[in-house]
């Protein structure tokens, strides 16, 4: 057997993900291929609704905002530090990205 990125991280990746409870969106799907935002590779509909919910007093405004300011970092030559920075709550966010209430 063959050894390569998709039977040694892909593949186990997405069982993982799968099995908590996360949903497989196919790239061959043209639905899913139409509603990715081609700047971000991010699922504007599926991030809004997730964000509105986290964030339970957060506007479509504060939304809005929150992702101009995420695709200008993507954007930007740092290899994803200052999103990394954003992720990981360094930067002190008004409004929440990640959910981790299911680590506790």
């Amino acid at each position: 057997m063959v050894f390569n990125e998709n039977s040694r991280v892909k593949i186990p990746a997405l069982i993982h993900l799968t099995r908590l409870g996360y949903e497989y969106l196919s790239l061959k799907n043209e639905e899913v291929k139409s509603n990715l935002n081609s700047e971000t590779n991010i699922m504007k509909h599926i991030f809004r609704q997730k964000f509105l919910e986290i964030n339970e007093k957060a506007t479509e405004n504060d939304f809005e905002k929150k992702f101009r300011n995420m695709a200008l970092e993507l954007g930007q030559d740092d290899l994803g530090k200052s999103f990394y920075k954003r992720l990981i709550g360094e930067e002190n966010p008004v409004h929440k990205i990640i959910d981790c209430r299911f680590l506790l």
